[in-house]
């Protein structure tokens, strides 16, 4: 089976960063076995192994990055454990957010049993108001964010925004279910609302200053763009 190529951001001899699309995972699982994931894509595409250095969530979409080698692997892994790596992502959320804030609420997964401290950044990009009545609401209102994470948990943004009453769009476990169906249906929106857009780190080899940066794919902005939401697109 071919699949569309993954779109290369950066490329260098030791790292690769690439787009990866909603609704796969970065690399294979048990419980998906046989079925594509960005690795193997990635893996077909180069003709090379691949290593995988940080997860994004099935359903979120955005900039994923790789190494060539076990080395820079290494030294890559290290830097996310420690949190050296600084993270930027977008999410569309229900309700207009305040425009600027630090959670910093203890936070468990569904499947998880006990809480992990977390802290999450954000600061509002834009905000729009439809005249829709959505559940127990007249009109819809919704915010673009940049979401900057400080610790790296499990469904951390997701559940940080939920926790601030502004669940993010199309998150089928803790968003709302009211504003998600109104998408899908008035908009065909059918996706999470979260794309991870920027890495800042230093090079694995050089040291150097390395910032990743990514537009949003062509669904998503046609999307805001239809929404009214097109000035920090």
């Amino acid at each position: 089976m071919s699949f569309p190529r993954l779109p290369i951001i950066f490329e260098d001899d030791h790292l690769v960063a690439v787009y990866k699309p909603a609704g796969i995972h970065v690399h294979p699982t048990d419980l998906e076995r046989g079925r594509a994931s960005v690795m193997s894509r990635l893996k077909a595409q180069s003709g090379r192994f691949v290593y995988p250095i940080h997860r994004l969530d099935r359903a979120t979409s955005g900039l994923v990055l790789f190494a060539w080698d076990k080395e820079t692997a290494r030294v890559l892994g290290q830097a996310f454990a420690e949190r050296s790596v600084n993270k930027e992502y977008r999410a569309l959320v229900r309700g207009w957010t305040e425009d600027q804030g630090l959670i910093e609420t203890p936070v468990k997964a569904k499947d998880q049993t006990s809480y992990q401290e977390a802290a999450t950044r954000y600061q509002t990009l834009e905000r729009i108001e439809l005249p829709q009545a959505v559940g127990r609401y007249q009109t819809a209102r919704y915010s673009l964010v940049s979401l900057f994470p400080e610790t790296g948990r499990r469904h951390q943004l997701r559940l940080h925004l939920a926790k601030i009453n502004h669940p993010i769009v199309g998150d089928r476990q803790y968003g709302d279910g009211h504003h998600n169906r109104y998408l899908k249906d008035s908009w065909n929106w059918r996706r999470l609302g979260l794309w991870a857009v920027g890495l800042n780190l230093n090079h694995p080899v050089s040291g150097a200053p390395l910032a990743l940066k990514t537009a949003l794919d062509k669904e998503t902005i046609r999307f805001l763009t239809n929404l009214g939401l097109d000035k920090a697109v």
